[in-house]
């Protein structure tokens, strides 16, 4: 059985409509919830978008078709209602694409850096929005940072899901938007509030030490690391390990005054040779010259086949203008070393250096 031409043309508009006009739009939906989950703006706007986009889309999915096939044999003011009605369904999702656009540029454009906010988590929520089929999400009820009188919403990611939840003390980084409207990047425990309440039950509680440390370095709280660092060392004296990250770690981010004290915890009660070679440069570093060389030689018979230490020996005799002896030092380190290039040229440098040296003082 043939379909008329007339009731063919008709389905194939259907088709048409469907498939690339309507689900075209449920993808603008889908990226925008996406953004949401990635550059999320706190505050109460996409959540009084979304009831409306599920309604919007709810409608579409029986206008664009009854509109398609009743307007081209019924044309009236039933139809020109439904018509009206699927404009502004479109509307709605405009706006709400629109709005997840400035989003994306707001934060993909971003390189601010992160500042945490101390708050409150008062509950999570869930609910879910129909894109022709539901997609589930989870929002956070948070006490506001500027106006405690206030809750911020913020949709929760996977691995907050699984860990937070109401009534705790949380830190929210925000970041400050490329169109300055803050985004939140991450919340996660106030491990400062949590450690600190622990250690008021249980002052030597060594877990809690230790994570209230790592989170004033990672929080660049230098001080309040450092202090709290040497209080736990008080308890744990002999938890060398402890002591050697948190020195590595706040060299590592320029620390090197307060950083250098743990490295040298380490190296006094517990000497190894790598300990030796970090003390023995920052200390170069620093301007303490000759404690350096004290702690680099006292640290030869540690492995005394090494080239390390000869090459920052080297290095730090040459800094002091001491040629002849780093150029002792430097080959040294290329007997025990021989193919590594750049000992072979620091040798030819302090070489062609010493030799200028001589034919200036002959003229």
């Amino acid at each position: 059985m043939r379909i008329p031409v007339q009731f063919r043309s008709v389905f194939n508009g259907v088709w048409f409509v469907l498939t690339f006009r309507y689900m075209g739009l449920v993808g603008l939906c889908l990226w925008v919830m996406y953004v949401q989950t990635v550059y999320r703006v706190p505050g109460q706007i996409l959540f009084l978008l979304l009831p409306w986009i599920s309604l919007a889309l709810g409608a579409l999915n029986f206008i664009l078709l009854f509109n398609h096939i009743t307007s081209r044999y019924a044309p009236g003011p039933f139809q020109q209602t439904l018509l009206k009605i699927e404009r502004g369904a479109m509307l709605i999702i405009l706006v709400f694409f629109f709005y997840g656009l400035v989003i994306y540029l707001n934060g993909s454009l971003d390189d601010s850096r992160p500042t945490d906010q101390a708050t409150e988590l008062l509950a999570i929520n869930g609910d879910e929005i129909d894109l022709g089929y539901a997609i589930p999400y989870t929002w956070a009820n948070l006490r506001s940072w500027n106006n405690p009188n206030q809750i911020e919403r913020i949709f929760l990611n996977g691995k907050e899901r699984e860990w937070l939840w109401g009534g705790e003390a949380v830190q929210v980084k925000l970041r400050k938007g490329y169109f300055h409207i803050p985004w939140v990047l991450e919340i996660e425990k106030d491990q400062e509030k949590a450690s600190l309440e622990i250690l008021k039950l249980n002052p030597k509680a060594s877990d809690a030490w230790v994570q209230l440390v790592y989170f004033y370095i990672e929080s660049r709280r230098w001080k309040e690391a450092s202090d709290t660092a040497h209080e736990y060392l008080k308890i744990y004296p002999k938890n060398y390990d402890f002591a050697h990250n948190v020195g590595s770690q706040l060299i590592a981010y320029g620390q090197k005054q307060s950083g250098v004290k743990f490295i040298e915890y380490v190296v006094e009660k517990r000497p190894t040779y790598q300990d030796a070679q970090t003390l023995g440069w920052t200390l170069h570093l620093l301007g303490e010259n000759q404690r350096a060389i004290q702690v680099l030689e006292t640290s030869i018979p540690l492995d005394p086949d090494n080239w390390q230490v000869y090459y920052n020996l080297g290095d730090l005799y040459l800094d002091m203008g001491k040629y002849e002896v780093a150029l002792g030092m430097f080959e040294k380190a290329v007997q025990r070393e021989p193919n590594f290039p750049e000992l072979q040229q620091r040798i030819n440098f302090i070489n062609g250096k010493m030799a200028a040296l001589k034919a200036k003082s002959r003229s």
